[in-house]
């Protein structure tokens, strides 16, 4: 059980920065009223945010990146770093409190560098995450305890900002003070997600078979410094994926083309008090997202027979789902702009989107690195997960498997590309609505 227990924790870390910055947005927003910043430090701070994500996805696929026990240093590495800057963020909130910066661009300034170090850790800890629970089985069944880890962090996240947003709404003259609380126990709760994270991976690390795994990376890749450990090896690996790259690409950018840049915008069609308020409104509505994208991310694991290995049916699928922009553009987008779409079907349609977008970029993530290993595709699951007695490692499969674990990695990087590429799509559709 060390082995998945351990991958759900890594695959919570790896979305813990961006979800930690998202879900103390208000706290930040507070030192923004009433200042020329306050209707564009958020897409600000998220544009620099990508951008550096995008930068940092190309770099750590530098050939001596791609070595796997490069990757578990690395790992460490961006954990330490983790806690670093999630208790720079805690004593940063304690240090200013409730009141406003004195100097609100020099503030924003600081919020700007904080967003370059936290994309550079949680990319480069996603990137070698992936890469890691690849190569110890390439039939999914650890990178799908890291996926759940990663939608596992979204629902808490979300459930607990409806739960502010419900408590903010009825104490608002505390609004401020509710939002430093909010921050702080968002930071302190990732700061301790991340020091039980890093404890676990360095046992798991300690464990004979994981050990011996180890050493016979290590050996091989120590054997085999010719060009194929290069660039020639990438772009080889990369020429067979691009069905695949593609439609991980084009995944995330719909998504976040969508959510939540205009499901955001959508108001309640009803006259019930509770969901006339904004804030609630919009806090449900990422719950159903998060509810969705976690039931997806499980229907692969659960039932294999789900995960889509045909590339044609991957293309269709993500084309498909581009047909939810004009169904959400259909929405209550305005308090004068009428809608025949009632609100259970937009919150299903929510749930829908983040259904589909776990499902598919599991399928995706896991059918991807196996279809260029050759060695082993679609067999049965990895023996190191199976059994607890010694086992050697076969030189076929430790080689072929090389391929897989940089397969892993640059599909992380298409990911980064999508959700870049899907958030200055919304941001372009958001200009157009006004």
């Amino acid at each position: 059980m060390l082995v998945p227990v351990t991958a759900a924790l890594l695959g919570m870390c790896v979305l813990a920065p961006f979800n930690a910055l998202v879900s103390s947005i208000e706290y930040f927003h507070d030192a923004f009223r009433l200042t020329p910043l306050e209707s564009v430090f958020s897409s600000g701070i998220m544009t620099v945010f990508n951008a550096t994500a995008v930068v940092c996805a190309v770099t750590a696929l530098f050939p001596q990146g791609t070595k796997r026990f490069m990757v578990m240093k690395r790992i460490q590495i961006m954990l330490v770093a983790s806690m670093a800057l999630s208790s720079v963020v805690i004593v940063s909130i304690w240090i200013r409190g409730n009141d406003a910066p004195r100097n609100p661009t020099l503030y924003y300034i600081i919020l700007l560098v904080m967003s370059i170090a936290l994309a550079l850790v949680q990319t480069y800890l996603q990137n070698a995450t992936m890469a890691f629970c690849t190569s110890l089985d390439i039939h999914g069944y650890v990178t799908g305890y890291m996926l759940l880890g990663q939608a596992l962090n979204g629902v808490f996240g979300s459930v607990l900002n409806l739960a502010s947003s419900m408590s903010a709404s009825k104490i608002s003259h505390e609004a401020v003070a509710q939002n430093k609380r909010s921050a702080l126990t968002v930071y302190v709760s990732t700061a301790l997600l991340q020091l039980v994270t890093w404890w676990a991976f360095r046992r798991m690390l300690r464990a004979p078979l994981i050990k011996q795994r180890m050493e016979g990376w290590t050996q091989v890749e120590h054997d085999r410094q010719g060009p194929d450990m290069s660039w020639t090896r990438i772009k080889r690996v990369q020429a067979s994926l691009v069905p695949w790259s593609a439609s991980i690409f084009v995944l995330f950018a719909v998504t976040l083309c969508v959510y939540p840049g205009i499901t955001s915008r959508v108001r309640t069609t009803t006259q019930s008090a509770w969901l006339q308020n904004e804030g609630v409104f919009v806090a449900l509505h990422i719950v159903c997202m998060n509810i969705g994208d976690l039931m997806g991310r499980r229907l692969p694991i659960i039932f294999p027979a789900t995960n889509v290995r045909r590339v044609s049916v991957a293309i269709a699928c993500t084309a498909a789902r581009i047909l939810f922009l004009p169904f959400f553009l259909m929405c209550h987008l305005g308090k004068h702009v009428s809608s025949p779409i009632p609100d259970s079907l937009f919150f299903l349609c929510v749930w829908g989107i983040g259904l589909t977008s776990g499902w598919l970029s599991t399928s995706l993530l896991i059918c991807g690195p196996q279809s260029v290993n050759t060695a082993h595709p679609h067999g049965e699951r990895n023996i190191l997960l199976q059994q607890e007695d010694s086992y050697e490692i076969p030189a076929t499969e430790r080689t072929a498997a090389q391929d897989a674990t940089v397969a892993s990695m640059l599909l992380s990087f298409w990911i980064v590309s999508g959700l870049t590429a899907g958030g200055a799509l919304s941001l372009l559709v958001n200009i157009l609505l006004g």
